[in-house]
Order: structure tokens, then C-alpha cells, then sequence
């Protein structure tokens, strides 16, 4: 009865470690309530809001970040999925990455940078000549140490960045910055939004 109990205590120990073990590897990550005032409930940009002169051109809200956030990091660029059945092909004409962003402030103006953090790029193709169904795609992250974005941003990173906030489930893009990013995120949220034709 003995060799038994002891046997199942062990067993009960071995489980619990494996147990704990999972959960370290796998942390549950928050999000952040974030949206945009010029984008419709249907997704397509309002008619009003149009893509001009700053690297964010939508007006951008968020509430609350998580106790220990160090640092927000807003990403914000155009893509197209040129195959739906390859959810990982997409194609980036647009990128850009604002670290550092100030922790005391919840939004941006549209055409502004947010929270005065300043640009890192991935090419500069941001605006289309006119509303013709172009996807963009915004991310906030809340991160517990400083970020590495790259300078200038490049197509590896935003790529990666973008399948990410799309949800893709096996990411095909290899990015150790855009890794560490995401490895050190506390909460995070996205949004898309349709440049579409106006009424």
C-alpha cells in the first residue's frame, strides 16, 4: 500500500511539473482595447478620412496597457493577399514601425506619429492614387523590455509583424527582431481596415 501511494505521489509531482512547464512556454497574452475613429463598423475607411501628408493617416485610439508595459511599439502598413488559399504569401508594399511610444498618452491623430515616437520605414509607398480596396493593417504592442526594431524597417519584419496580427497559424517569415518583439509582448491587438471607394 505504501510502494502505491508513494508511486502515486510521484506520479502526481511529475504531472504538476509538466503542467507548470506548459504553461511557461505557452503565456497567455492580454489585449488592448484599439481602434481607429475613421474606419467604419463594416471595416472600409470613412469617406472623410483620406490617406495624405503623415505615415499614419488614420487617427488611432487605445485604452489601458498592462502594469509593467517598458515599452508600446505601433505598426502600421498596406498588404494584399494576392492567393487566399496561402494565408503566409502577402505582399507589403508599405511598412512602418514606431518604437518608444509615449506610455502616457492613448492615440494619435490621423497624420501624425504616435505618441511623437519617431519612424522606422519599410519603403514609402504608403497612399494609393485613389480608393480602390487596398488593405492596411494596424498593430499595437505592449512590451515588457525595450524593443529592437530594425532601421530602416525591413521586408522580413514586416511581413512577420503582419502575419502576426492577421492570426496566420504557421508563419512562414523568419525575423529574430520581430521574434524578440513579440516574445517580449504583454498585450496586443490589431485591426484592418479597407481603403474602399466612397459613396
Amino acid at each position: 500500500m505504501r510502494q502505491l501511494s508513494a508511486a502515486l505521489a510521484l506520479l502526481l509531482t511529475v504531472l504538476s511539473f509538466a503542467l507548470v512547464g506548459c504553461g511557461e512556454d505557452s503565456p497567455a497574452r492580454a489585449e488592448i482595447k484599439f481602434w481607429s475613429p475613421g474606419v467604419q463598423a463594416n471595416g472600409l475607411v470613412a469617406p472623410n478620412v483620406q490617406c495624405g501628408g503623415g505615415t499614419v493617416w488614420l487617427p488611432l485610439k487605445w485604452g489601458s496597457v498592462p502594469e509593467g508595459t517598458k515599452e508600446l511599439v505601433v505598426y502600421f502598413g498596406r498588404f494584399a493577399r494576392p492567393d487566399p488559399e496561402q494565408p503566409t504569401k502577402l505582399e507589403i508594399p508599405f511598412g512602418s514601425a514606431f518604437p518608444e511610444v509615449d506610455l502616457g498618452v492613448h492615440g494619435s491623430a490621423a497624420n501624425a506619429y504616435p505618441g511623437g515616437a519617431s519612424p522606422h520605414y519599410y519603403r514609402l509607398t504608403n497612399c494609393v492614387p485613389n480608393r480602390n480596396g487596398q488593405k492596411y493593417i494596424a498593430a499595437l504592442f505592449a512590451l515588457d523590455e525595450a524593443s529592437h526594431v530594425p532601421e530602416p524597417l525591413n521586408l522580413a519584419f514586416s511581413k512577420r509583424i503582419t502575419e502576426e496580427a492577421l492570426g496566420v497559424e504557421s508563419p512562414a517569415t523568419e525575423s529574430p527582431p520581430a521574434e524578440e518583439l513579440l516574445d517580449s509582448t504583454l498585450a496586443s491587438s490589431s485591426f484592418t481596415a479597407t481603403y474602399g471607394n466612397p459613396e
